[in-house]
């Protein structure tokens, strides 16, 4: 399995090729997708960021093709700085094709033996664990935090929380 996308492909890997092995190929920090909390209010107007509205008491739903995603928050092809983006356009480090998250949404920092989050003034905003993060304010993460980008949530593992969620099931 050369380009291993969804949580199924994760655990089968680990299981193929042993725990030692796939710590040394996967040992950045990822992103799952969950679902979506919201809907979009304005459809994206060329090619700019959909207008969420967002209901708090509204259930979570799966959209099938980010439902289970895994994302690894690492350098791509653009990386050029200490940041790893994160958006909608193919100039990110890390691409998620949903139009609730702006072209360039946020970006992740490493910090000492941490990792944080910064929104960079999206639209839709930024949120970890349902509370709005402000823009530019960097926020330090843990494992298993929630992560909302515009409409669409994200579970958030440090490389061994990954593990050992993918060895849960």
């Amino acid at each position: 399995m050369n380009d291993p996308k969804y949580l199924a492909d994760y655990r089968r890997l680990l299981k193929d090729i042993g725990l030692e092995d796939f710590k040394e190929s996967f040992f950045v920090p990822t992103l799952v997708g969950r679902g979506v909390m919201g809907e979009i209010g304005q459809k994206a107007f060329n090619r700019k960021t959909a207008i969420l509205n967002v209901d708090e008491l509204a259930e979570m739903r799966p959209i099938d093709n980010l439902l289970d995603r895994v994302w690894l928050i690492q350098r791509g092809d653009y990386g050029k700085s200490s940041e790893i983006s994160v958006g909608r356009a193919m100039d990110n480090d890390v691409i998620i094709p949903e139009y609730s998250i702006s072209s360039k949404h946020c970006v992740f920092t490493y910090e000492s033996a941490s990792i944080a989050i910064e929104d960079v003034r999206s639209l839709n905003g930024t949120m970890i664990e349902g509370e709005r993060i402000a823009p530019r304010e960097k926020v330090a993460l843990a494992n298993g935090n929630i992560i909302t980008l515009g409409r669409y949530q994200f579970s958030f593992f440090t490389p061994s929380g990954f593990i050992a969620f993918l060895e849960e099931e």
